[in-house]
């Protein structure tokens, strides 16, 4: 099947990195995010010759702002 003419490719996991597909979350992103979007934030820690963590947080957004989804305890656990 070819493709609309003038549409935009389809990206697919295969040939296209998330951060690559569009609406884009960024500061130098154009456009705007609609409310019901529903965006992963995944700040990061890293620590030279150890290794890093990061923490996945899911928010949905709304028209007065972002509401947070996930619901996990934040205390600091080492193992040994």
């Amino acid at each position: 099947m070819s493709p609309t003419p003038g549409a935009a490719p389809t990206p697919s996991p295969s040939n296209t990195s998330s951060s690559e597909l569009a609406p884009r979350l960024a500061r130098t992103a154009d456009g705007v995010l609609p409310v019901g979007a529903v965006v992963t934030i995944e700040p990061g820690v890293y620590r030279a010759g150890w290794g890093g963590i990061r923490i996945e947080d899911d928010v949905v957004l709304t028209p007065t702002g972002a509401e947070l989804l996930t619901h996990f305890p934040r205390q600091l656990l080492e193992l040994a």
